[in-house]
């Protein structure tokens, strides 16, 4: 089971229309979202001992890459009832935590989701450890390290420019990079800081392309939704609870400052279509 803190709105929402929010991991709580692994590229490329120009062409390559392909998510524990979860995320204590089947959004992530709406979709547990977060990246790097070591950011000179099977070469190491840089994007919203490790998040991740297309300048952006946020506006997706998404939530845990009697939470469920559905109140005491 996986939950997902968040208020007494969000929770009714989400029971009136059988839907969830994806919202943009930029503009979340952690200011190193997407970025921390940009620190264990800094970090090899410092062991390969490349040169500061080399680090500068890396560095400027990978962040031109991670401002085109950023991702939008559903974030949830695996912890129903923690306590720095109720202040940070559910209304300091006041809100719900709704616990979903891991099973079913696991199915919801597959292919037959993706091929029916043209958005991929995946689920994922949030590495925290600097192990688990090597061995997410190791074969990644050693790939980008190899094509960098065989000329991927050489430019030429005036005296020696590139010409001919160098520079076809050169070419041909640029596209492995390329490819390298792009698989570590895929991964950036799978990492973060170990200090949020409390949390054994997983994530629901939805990408979200903002190359410039005939469409719009602003690729997916476009054509995604907006909210408004204390000091921001946050682009999100709806993704809709399909099939058997009466099936979907198994429990629904009652924040420690939450007055509500559980009678009432679960005739709500029962109002929108979610019956059986057991509600509990957390052991905390905070108040």
């Amino acid at each position: 089971m996986l939950y997902h803190y968040c208020t007494n709105n969000t929770f009714l929402s989400i029971m009136q229309t059988r839907a969830v929010w994806l919202s943009d991991f930029t503009l979340s709580n952690d200011r190193l979202e997407g970025r921390w692994l940009r620190n264990l590229l800094v970090e090899r490329c410092e062991r390969e001992s490349f040169y500061p120009v080399q680090m500068e062409r890396l560095l400027s390559f990978f962040d031109l890459g991670a401002t085109r392909l950023g991702a939008a998510g559903f974030c949830m524990s695996e912890e129903g009832d923690l306590l720095s979860q109720w202040r940070g995320y559910a209304g300091d204590g006041v809100g719900v935590s709704i616990g979903f089947s891991k099973e079913y959004f696991e199915a919801l992530a597959g292919a037959r989701y993706a091929h029916q709406t043209g958005e991929a979709l995946s689920l994922h547990r949030i590495a925290y450890s600097r192990e688990d977060q090597t061995n997410l990246v190791q074969s990644i790097l050693d790939d980008a390290v190899q094509a960098v070591r065989a000329g991927a950011l050489d430019t030429g000179t005036l005296l020696t420019p590139l010409e001919g099977n160098r520079k076809a070469e050169v070419d041909k190491q640029f596209r492995s990079l390329t490819a390298s840089f792009l698989s570590l994007h895929l991964v950036q919203y799978r990492v973060k800081n170990p200090a949020f490790s409390e949390e054994r998040e997983w994530r629901l991740i939805s990408l979200i392309q903002s190359y410039a297309s005939e469409a719009s300048v602003h690729g997916d952006l476009s054509r995604m939704e907006f909210r408004s946020g204390h000091d921001r506006i946050v682009p999100y997706r709806v993704l809709p609870l399909e099939e058997a998404a009466s099936s979907c939530i198994t429990e629904v845990v009652l924040g420690p400052k939450n007055i509500t009697p559980t009678r009432y939470i679960t005739a709500a469920l029962e109002r929108y279509g979610w019956k059986d559905v057991p509600v509990r109140v957390s052991a905390a005491s905070y108040r």
